[in-house]
């Protein structure tokens, strides 16, 4: 009790079960008041208390998916602007590389290795410090997890993907073309 004589805060846990939460509230609503007239009732439910305390995760969270996905966005941005400049400055020798019998498919495959080198090698520097901030980011946590190498699999197998998608769209178009028409058109 505080010096006036009321309380300043007073707390309590109470279980129940079979009744809706709703009709439990206000059962104890009517007792706080036969009880403590002169304070205000205010309850929360576990739910509620445990939905407060993850909140801030989850806005976290919608951060990072937009951030990723604007992330990703600019990448395939990226890879198309780059693919589409040296497929334009390669264009002579893409022809003459179908002139000595290239097929497209082979064309298709060289430069598609010659994109994804990068990307498999930023896959695998990326891998060590993700892994580091993942699980200083998850120890903070009380229910603990355990950090597989799937995540990080995954995340490869999708940023290939999408590179492997992005590069085929600009260079299937140059590596279809007659070599004729493409030797003409580079000079």
């Amino acid at each position: 009790m505080g010096a006036s004589g009321s309380f300043s805060h007073i707390g309590g846990l109470v279980r129940y079960s079979g009744t809706s939460t709703q009709i439990e509230m206000d059962r104890l609503a009517r007792a706080w008041a036969e009880v403590a007239p002169d304070v205000a009732f205010s309850a929360q439910t576990a739910s509620d208390i445990f939905a407060d305390d993850y909140r801030r995760d989850e806005s976290h969270g919608a951060l990072f998916g937009i951030g990723s996905a604007v992330a990703i966005g600019i990448a395939c941005l990226g890879l198309y602007g780059l693919s589409a400049f040296n497929v334009s400055r390669r264009r002579q020798e893409i022809g003459i590389r179908k002139v000595l019998g290239a097929r497209t498919q082979d064309v298709l495959w060289l430069l598609l290795i010659q994109f994804l080198r990068p990307v498999v090698f930023a896959s695998f520097v990326a891998w060590p410090t993700a892994w580091m901030l993942m699980r200083i980011w998850l120890s903070s946590f009380n229910d603990r997890i355990s950090l597989t190498p799937m995540p990080f699999f995954t995340v490869t197998i999708v940023a290939l993907s999408i590179a492997v998608l992005t590069i085929i769209a600009q260079t299937r178009r140059i590596a279809t073309l007659s070599p004729a028409r493409s030797l003409h058109q580079a000079g």
